[in-house]
């Protein structure tokens, strides 16, 4: 037996206005059909639409056989038909319609007369959206359309296990849009159902089938087995051909699914977060997949989507969100997916303290040395201040403070900055500018310029009008820049007491004196002898006993003047052997050494 549809011409998804369908015992039959093309509108007087349809016809239709009609285009009265007359010169009139916008349309029957719904139907042709008819209030619009060729086709197979009724809708792309060519349901009780559409033309096609029991709302799937418009995958059709396998299999739920899903971890650029399901999945899936999109990516499927169970946002999801949907999909069990969205913050980055670098004397550079900034490659900005302040026009890793900066604090703000992250500034630590080297006896062009300069920065000597470096330097000196180089905080306890009884505790080096008895750089004595020059031996000696205390020489020297038995020889020893003194025939251990000299000799050693 036959089982009866109901036809329409007119766009209904669901299971009420079909187009031209036919089912014979079990094969369900789509009327689509060809596209009317090369519209040439006129407007004349009158409240009609005239035109003349010209092109293709197949060797058993003439133009009588063709159905023209109208349909709403603005989507009052439900799409409505309204037919016409044509005669077989394919000239048409179509009336009875009130003023408005329009889509031409046109069904070809096989049959002879009103078509026999149970029995067969042949190419309904359409416009979509390609081409609109706006007739207003006593206007006659002319639009003369070409039947292109439609000859191919879409066919396959519609299986159901719990619905005992399914259709099939099918869309071609016309443009950027989707318009719906046909759609068929089955009769009740007619599970699996095979389907083909009557002719197509070339183009893309996709396909959504829906299955249900009466008065129950449909269940939805696209071709090719997926849930989601977004996902739908395009069916191509090219002249002639007969595209079949476009099948749908619709399958029972699992028993029990999660309540949901959410996200572990804290949302933001360059953290990972986790999906967590709130429950599971029964029988147990074949598989679970997890994909994370941005929204706005195209959705689950689009080109940004991520798979895993975990997601590391980029710096394009910064301040937008992500779509989490985990899909369970098992052979017998319909795919099922539970979905969250996530907002994303942006990063954090790795912002260390920055320092400064430098003798923070003025007319001296300072540098900024901004730390290990991440993650990747920051941009770093500096701004260097005074007192808290911006220095205009500083802003570069280094800063040179001016005469007029002598006593001021400076310190260097950086700023760091990439692309969704939260920019971040951190500011250094201020160091006090010093004033200038004030030693006039001490010109940019001596001899000992660069380590009397490095003695005043760093505070070994104190600011004074004159240096004296051609002076002597005297072992209560050198023992109190000693005590400033190594230990600049000690101070004597009150309770010591050195073997010297010519050092006082009022005494200018008393500090220093006390600091190298108690480590042992000062042998015990029952004077010092304070004011004494330092031999360049006693120096040699002193230096070896803080830097090397075990050290024992090996091999020759070149000094004529030096003997393995003199007092002085391993400090002598140690510092040719590292390059503090230069080789020479003689080396002079008896001679006093200059605070010029001392200096040099200070700063190789410790700078």
């Amino acid at each position: 037996m036959h089982t009866a549809l109901s036809v329409s011409p007119g766009r209904s998804r669901a299971s009420t206005a079909l187009r031209a369908i036919a089912l014979l015992v079990g094969v369900l039959t789509l009327c689509f059909g060809a596209v009317l093309a090369n519209a040439q509108p006129a407007l004349a007087v009158g409240e009609k639409i005239t035109g003349t349809l010209s092109g293709w016809k197949n060797e058993t239709t003439d133009y009588t056989k063709v159905s023209v009609g109208i349909r709403n285009a603005n989507g009052s009265g439900g799409e409505s038909w309204t037919g016409g007359d044509i005669d077989a010169n394919g000239k048409f009139t179509i009336t009875g319609f009130a003023p408005g916008t329009y889509y031409l349309d046109a069904m070809v029957w096989n049959g002879t007369g009103s078509p026999d719904n149970a029995l067969q139907s042949a190419q309904i042709l359409d416009l979509g959206a390609v081409d609109t008819i706006t007739v207003n209030a006593g206007q006659t619009v002319t639009k003369n359309a070409t039947m292109l060729k439609a000859s191919a086709k879409i066919s396959g197979k519609i299986t159901v296990q719990d619905k005992d009724r399914a259709q099939v809708i099918v869309d071609q792309k016309i443009g950027d849009r989707w318009v719906t060519v046909g759609s068929a349901w089955s009769g009740p009780g007619l599970a699996p159902v095979n389907y083909a559409t009557f002719g197509l033309v070339p183009g893309t096609y996709r396909a959504v089938f829906l299955a249900f029991d009466n008065g129950e709302s449909p269940e939805q799937i696209w071709w090719d087995d997926v849930f989601g418009e977004q996902l739908a995958k395009p069916i191509s059709l090219a002249a002639d051909q007969n595209r079949t396998g476009i099948n749908a299999l619709f399958r029972t739920d699992f028993d029990t699914r999660p309540t949901g899903v959410s996200v572990t971890g804290t949302p933001r650029v360059g953290s990972k977060i986790s999906a967590k399901l709130n429950g599971a999945w029964s029988p147990n899936p074949d598989a679970i997949e997890y994909r994370w999109s941005p929204v706005g990516s195209g959705g689950p499927g689009g080109p940004a989507q991520v798979t895993g169970a975990t997601y590391t946002p980029t710096a394009s999801d910064a301040g937008g969100t992500v779509l989490l949907q985990v899909t369970a999909t098992r052979s017998d069990r319909k795919m099922d997916f539970v979905e969250t969205t996530v907002k994303i913050q942006p990063g954090v980055l790795t912002a260390p303290v920055p320092t400064v670098s430098g003798s923070a004397v003025a007319g001296e550079p300072l540098t900024a040395n901004a730390g290990a900034w991440g993650p990747g490659q920051v941009a770093l900005k500096y701004q260097w201040l005074r007192n808290g302040d911006a220095v205009s026009g500083a802003t570069s890793a280094s800063f040179t403070p001016a005469a007029a900066d002598a006593g001021a604090q400076v310190s260097v703000r950086v700023t760091g900055s990439q692309a969704g992250y939260t920019t971040q500034s951190k500011t250094s630590a201020a160091v006090t500018v010093k004033p200038g080297m004030p030693y006039t006896d001490v010109p940019a062009g001596h001899a000992f310029y660069k380590p009397i300069k490095w003695m005043y920065v760093n505070g070994y000597a104190a600011p004074a009008p004159k240096f004296y470096p051609g002076n002597a330097m005297t072992r209560g000196a050198m023992a109190t820049m000693l005590q400033r180089i190594n230990d600049s905080d000690y101070q004597p306890s009150a309770s010591l007491k050195l073997p010297y009884s010519d050092v006082q505790k009022t005494d200018t080096h008393y500090k220093g004196i006390a600091w190298m008895y108690e480590n042992g750089y000062a042998a015990k004595a029952s004077k010092y002898h304070a004011g004494n020059a330092v031999t360049r031996g006693a120096m040699a000696t002193f230096m070896q006993r803080m830097k090397a205390p075990t050290y024992q020489p090996s091999g020759n020297l070149p000094y004529t003047d030096v003997k393995k038995t003199d007092t002085h020889y391993k400090g002598i020893a140690w510092m040719t052997e590292n390059g503090y003194v230069a080789p020479a025939s003689k080396y002079r251990a008896d001679a006093p050494l200059t605070r010029g000299a001392m200096s040099a000799f200070l700063n190789r050693i410790f700078a």
